[in-house]
Order: structure tokens, then sequence, then C-alpha cells
């Protein structure tokens, strides 16, 4: 009797939560469901949501982005959006003024920095004036050295858009100093192509390049980068996509439907790893931050060609690590615990890393780790004044 009862419990339970996640699920154009904020197998690949994007793209709707055949997207020159809060002058560097025109040439007693990275790198969430790009402009000349800071950070960025974008823009540009702001998901970035197959969520019609690890050298495919005019004729077909098995984010069993995904409650459980948030898809991660793994191999070869060209160029390159609100709350849990702990001290062994999380822990004793962040859980204006004090006291430090 009691096994009966159990099961028949078990039984009503099921059935109220399949009319539950039933009720909550919302369909889009392609097919997709969603529900909770996550999403039900089996995916459909989204031609109609990326042609609607590249369309408000085409329109100007969203003015932060532009297309780029090399790097896949870029911030759009002499434009302002988010509310315009995102300045960005001719050469698509994040500033103070769209009427900026940046000097490409060195200039005689004035220290050039350039940063490079993603958006903790860009400054999302704050105001120019708060980014830590300007801290550091701002603590360096209070130090008796004049400097000049250009921020060639771009939101959704991996490590590898980063060094081609050096490439393209950076090495032109005159650079004393060179900073590539490390966040550890860049590692994940660097082996998608597609944006909308790593983050569903995403509102970037756009490609991305990528490096391939092979013989030790880096070779680079998908560029020039799909186009969003192109793209989705290329997410109609994918099984016939010739980059497909380089994307580590096209998963093509995530697209074929199962019998019993016809309830929509196991279709909901079975798509949680691809639900972009919370503790558990970061501790996922913890594979592609081996340093024995393929990822982690690419990871560090896209860093040792950066500082290689950088030193190239007669400048100084540095690595300063970006910790993400989840990562800083592991830190003040087990420093020893951190996911990407043995990739970070591998590049602190090979490059001159800046290290900001003992900062970090000692702004947090006086607060807390919430007060770092906003509420895109990018820093706050508190975050990136720590950022930007400690990459100051690094470089000034060398220069003594």
């Amino acid at each position: 009797m009691r096994a009966m009862a159990l099961g028949l419990g078990i039984a009503v339970a099921w059935a109220v939560l399949e009319v539950v996640v039933r009720v909550r699920t919302r369909t889009d154009a392609d097919g997709n469901q969603t529900a909770f904020g996550g999403r039900l197998r089996p995916f459909v690949p989204p031609v109609e949501w990326t042609r609607a994007r590249a369309e408000e793209l085409a329109a100007g709707k969203q003015p932060c982005f532009r297309y780029d055949p090399d790097l896949g997207w870029r911030n759009n020159p002499r434009t302002r959006c988010h509310k315009g809060s995102y300045i960005y002058d001719g050469a698509g560097l994040r500033a103070p003024s769209v009427k900026r025109r940046p000097s490409k040439s060195r200039e005689p007693g004035v220290l050039r920095v350039g940063l490079f990275g993603d958006s903790f790198t860009h400054g999302d969430g704050v105001d120019y004036a708060q980014t830590w790009g300007h801290v550091l402009e701002q603590s360096l000349n209070a130090q008796g050295i004049e400097a000049k800071v250009f921020n060639f950070g771009v939101g959704g960025y991996g490590l590898d858009q980063a060094l081609l974008r050096w490439r393209k823009d950076g090495a032109s540009f005159g650079l004393d100093v060179v900073v590539l702001g490390f966040q550890s998901e860049n590692i994940l970035r660097s082996l998608n192509m597609i944006r909308v197959l790593y983050f569903w969520r995403t509102r970037l019609p756009f490609t991305k390049p990528r490096f391939l690890l092979r013989d030790g050298r880096l070779e680079v495919i998908n560029q020039p980068a799909i186009g969003p005019d192109a793209l989705p004729q290329v997410l109609a077909d994918l099984e016939h996509w010739p980059l497909r098995e380089h994307d580590e984010f096209y998963v093509a069993s995530d697209f074929e439907p199962r019998w019993w995904q016809g309830s929509r409650l196991l279709g909901y459980l079975s798509g949680w790893k691809a639900h972009h948030v919370g503790r558990l898809f970061y501790e996922g991660q913890q594979p592609y931050y081996d340093v024995d793994g393929e990822p982690a191999a690419l990871a560090l070869a896209i860093v040792g060609a950066f500082e290689g060209e950088v030193q190239h160029s007669g400048a100084d390159f540095y690595v300063v690590h970006l910790p993400k609100k989840i990562d800083l709350e592991r830190i003040a849990e087990d420093p020893r615990s951190l996911w990407y702990a043995g990739l970070r001290d591998e590049i602190d062994a090979r490059h001159a890393w800046v290290e900001t999380e003992a900062a970090f822990m000692e702004a947090v004793s006086s607060s807390s780790v919430d007060a770092m962040y906003g509420r895109s859980e990018h820093y706050s204006p508190q975050g990136n004044a720590v950022v930007g004090a400690e990459l100051a006291g690094a470089i000034s430090a060398d220069r003594r």
C-alpha cells in the first residue's frame, strides 16, 4: 500500500509539474520553446530569429555593433548607444566623445597603453569615466607617468578576437604597453564561431573567426566571418555547414527530436545544461581549463602569439585577471577551488600576469562581493577602481 501510495504521489506531482511547464512554455517564430528562463529540447536552428536581428542591424536598431569580416563584429565608430553611456570615437574605441580623433603616433614622454578584451575590458554597465581603463589612465598620471589609454575592448569577444583586433587595429597605434583582459569565459568563446549557438540569449546575429591549433601553429578559420545576411542560410542547414565540427557549441543531438520530449517537463529538464546560468553550469566548465587539454592549449597558444607580436612591435605585454562575480564568490570560499586555477597559474608562469584577487578580497572585506558588480554582473565603479589601481601599480613599478 505504501509503495502504491508513493507511486501515486509521484505520478500526481509529475502531472502537476507537466501542466505548470506547459502553461509557462512560450514558442517563438522558429518553434523553439522556452520556460522559466530555459530552453526545451529539441532545439530548432534560429533561422527566423537571426533574420529578424540582421534586419534590425541593417536598419540601425543595434547601433553599438557592426559586422566586421576580419573580427566578426566590432563597436560602431562615431556612435552613442546604450542610452548614451557607451560612446565610440572614429576608431571605434570606447571614448569620452565621438569627436575624439586618436593619434596613431607615439608621442614623446607619453605612455600609450592599449586594452584588449571583452565586455569586462570595454566596461559594460558604467560610463566611460568609471571604466577601469580610465581609472588606469588617471592613476598613472597621478603617479607622475603621463599616459593615454586606448580601450579596444568589445562585448562578447574571445581571446582569439582580442588577438585579431590587435593585428587589425592595435598594431598600428604606436602602443608602448598592451594589456589583455583575461576573463575565464573567453576560453569557451574561442571554441565558438556562431554566436547564437554559444549563447542563445544573445542579440548579436554574428559569427566570428576562430583559431585551430595544428602542429603547434595557429590557423584561422571562418575568416572572412559569415555575415548576418548569410547566416540564416547556414543555420537552416547546419548539418552541411563545412565548419560545424569546429564549433564546440554545435551539438547535433540537441536538434534531434526524441519521443520522450513529447513531455514538456522532460524537454525542459534535458535542456538544463544549455542554460548559461548558475553554479552548475560553471562547474561543468572545468574540463575546458585542464592545462593538458586542447582548449587550454589553444588559449595558451593565443596568449603566447599575442605577447610575441606585441614584443616584436617594441611594446610591453601584460595579462590582467578579471574575475567574474561567481569567481569571486568561489575565491572567497576557497581560492584553491577556482575551476580555472591551473590555467591561471600557467599563464602567470609564462607572462606578466597582474593578479587582482587579493585587491578584490581586500575591497570585499569592507563591503561585499555584490558591491563589486552592477546589475549586469559586470564591474561596478568600485570593481573597476580595483582593477585600474592594481594594473597602474604593476605598470608603474616596472617603469621605475
